[in-house]
Order: structure tokens, then C-alpha cells, then sequence
């Protein structure tokens, strides 16, 4: 797996929109770690996800780790779901989602083993 690398740039969706910035992942084998600085297009619906990981998390890892700032919200945590391509964001302590506002900057990094 080792001679499996990969580096590149992603498009981060949140609220059915593309979001600005930049956001980069690294693949080694089946570890995929990513990060980015990114803005939550205005128009965007307000929802506690952000979709288009650039590789699908193997089903049965549950979550990789994650860190995240949001500028805008009282979110405070997230986890990369199971089995998706999609970051869903939490009140920090809890596994309650919180909502992720349109317009908000977003400054995170996660890893996973991907599928």
C-alpha cells in the first residue's frame, strides 16, 4: 500500500453549493488525511453537513478523527460518517447535530481509511 500515493485539491459542498477556499487531501494505502480553510457559499441552504470527500470511508470505520473551527456557529466537532463521503457536524461533548451556517468560514482537518 505504501506505493499507493496520492495528493490533491477537493471541492467541499455544503447546502447543495460548492464552497470557496481550499481544501487538500493526502492518500497513503487506504489512509486518506485532509484538510482546508473554506467559506460556505452565501446561498447555501443552512445544514449540519459537508459533502464530497474525495474518497468513499470504509464502512466499517466508523469515523475518523477531526478537528474543526467554525467561524460562524457554536459547532465545535465533527466526525467523517461511515460508509459516505460526507463530514457531519456536532455540539462539542455530545452526538447532537449542529446546524452550519451559510456564509460561515470553516477550518478543519479529519482522517479515515477509506473503502
Amino acid at each position: 500500500y505504501l506505493d499507493d500515493y496520492e495528493e490533491g485539491t477537493w471541492t467541499p459542498v455544503h447546502g447543495g453549493n460548492n464552497m470557496t477556499g481550499t481544501a487538500t487531501y493526502t492518500k497513503i494505502g487506504r489512509y486518506v488525511y485532509i484538510a482546508g480553510d473554506v467559506t460556505s457559499a452565501t446561498g447555501s441552504s443552512t445544514s449540519a453537513t459537508i459533502s464530497g470527500l474525495p474518497f468513499t470511508v470504509l464502512s466499517s470505520h466508523h469515523h475518523g478523527s477531526f478537528v474543526v473551527g467554525w467561524t460562524n456557529t457554536g459547532v465545535q466537532g465533527g466526525y467523517v460518517a461511515n460508509a459516505g463521503t460526507i463530514i457531519e457536524a456536532v455540539n462539542a461533548g455530545t452526538n447532537t447535530a449542529d446546524t452550519i451556517d451559510a456564509g460561515g468560514r470553516i477550518i478543519f482537518a479529519a482522517s479515515y481509511i477509506t473503502a
